[in-house]
């Protein structure tokens, strides 16, 4: 086995007929496919990654309770849930009483103690607090609505009458605060309100129970479930169907683009290590001769083309995962170069070691299998037949 290595590694860099040059472009290639995965990859996890933060973090929370017969204290004692609070939740339509410009909008009402939490408060600005009895606007909506802070408009509820199911319901509310967020698919469609001023309009209509979690969601909502088995759970991926679902189909396409990478580096693998190998035929025919059976002959080569891949791929993950880690620090020059704002958009691109071993995995045993395939029609060939075809 010493032998064997020892002939694989001096095969791989030899310098004889331009093999040193031909092994380095290899390895660069590899390394370069190798890099282009990693990045990929890894700027996809982080963008996708701080879109889903902010979907559960605003929009839909990790979990979404109707129905429950449990307090949030009592929630709160069951394993894997950080915060669970109350919040009211309905479509409403607001109208300017000067230019009775109206625009359907969602209203979500906290209590002041809630949107002190962390995750809310990370996503959240207000420009004052939220007073119990007045209306907090995204700037978006007042701007396009040109309402300013301290406007009365009119804002028209659906709640449960008398005699019929739902009745319309008007009141004056003042714009008290304006806000922003970091999911821009929410500042453009919410109000928000105090929850007492809400109860107050709605009563207990369109109360949920929202629940941050602390661990997996999928086993604390089955927690949550043995707990009340009354209570209609939604998880966030179901809450957000229809984005969860194009989040997908995003990612699907850019792993059919690392497929085609992927396919780029064995196709160059394939034509580089059968070239490797064929200009290798004559050094093979004359080990045969001096007494290395067919086995050791396929087994130094095929040793050939793993230690050029292996050496291609530590290159390329070393400086593939190097470049995720200084992700920004590259949008900036890019930006400086190219004259573009994409450093503007903050993430943290990231990729597991889950997917950097299936990538690294998946280019090792293409290269082996090639190798393997080149040595056996290179090989199967007689001694003396091999000799006088180079030597001619």
């Amino acid at each position: 086995m010493s032998f064997r290595f020892k002939a694989a590694f001096r095969y791989a860099f030899s310098k004889i007929r331009g093999q040193r040059t031909a092994a380095v472009m290899i390895t660069l290639g590899i390394a370069a496919g190798i890099i282009a995965m990693i990045m990929v990859s890894s700027i996809m996890n982080g963008l996708q990654g701080a879109q889903i933060d902010r979907l559960r973090n605003l929009e839909s929370y990790d979990i979404v309770l109707e129905n429950t017969v449990l307090t949030p204290g009592q929630l709160e004692q069951i394993a894997g849930v950080d915060k669970a609070f109350v919040y009211g939740e309905t479509a409403v339509l607001i109208t300017d009483k000067d230019s009775l410009k109206s625009v359907s909008v969602r209203l979500r009402a906290f209590s002041p103690e809630t949107l002190r939490y962390k995750r809310l408060a990370e996503n959240l600005t207000f420009s004052d607090s939220l007073d119990d009895g007045g209306l907090c606007l995204s700037t978006h909506i007042m701007s396009s609505l040109r309402f300013l802070r301290g406007d009365s408009i009119e804002v028209t509820f659906l709640r449960q009458g008398k005699k019929a199911a739902v009745v319309p319901y008007t009141a004056e509310i003042n714009v008290d605060s304006a806000y922003v967020s970091t999911l821009s698919s929410f500042s453009s469609s919410t109000a928000l309100m105090g929850l007492d001023r809400y109860v107050e309009i709605m009563g207990n209509k369109d109360i949920y129970t929202g629940i941050y979690c602390s661990t997996s969601v999928s086993k604390t909502a089955e927690l949550i479930r043995e707990a009340d088995p009354q209570a209609v759970i939604t998880q966030w991926p179901e809450y957000n169907r229809t984005i969860y679902s194009a989040l997908m189909l995003e990612k699907a396409m850019v792993y059919v683009f690392l497929s085609f990478i992927f396919l780029i580096i064995c196709v160059n693998l394939r034509n580089s290590t059968g070239r490797l190998i064929d200009a290798r035929r004559q050094e093979g025919a004359m080990l045969r001769a001096l007494g290395a059976t067919r086995k050791d002959i396929n087994v130094i080569f095929m040793s050939q083309g793993i230690i050029l891949c292996t050496a291609g791929e530590i290159l390329g993950a070393l400086i593939g995962l190097l470049a995720v880690n200084n992700i920004q620090n590259i949008l900036v020059l890019v930006d400086a170069v190219a004259g573009t704002s994409i450093a503007s958009y903050r993430f943290e691109a990231f990729i597991s070691a889950g997917e950097t071993c299936a990538i690294l995995a998946g280019v090792l045993l293409t290269a082996t299998l090639f190798t393997y395939l080149g040595c056996r029609r290179t090989f199967r060939s007689e001694i003396m037949e091999v000799i006088f075809n180079v030597s001619d």
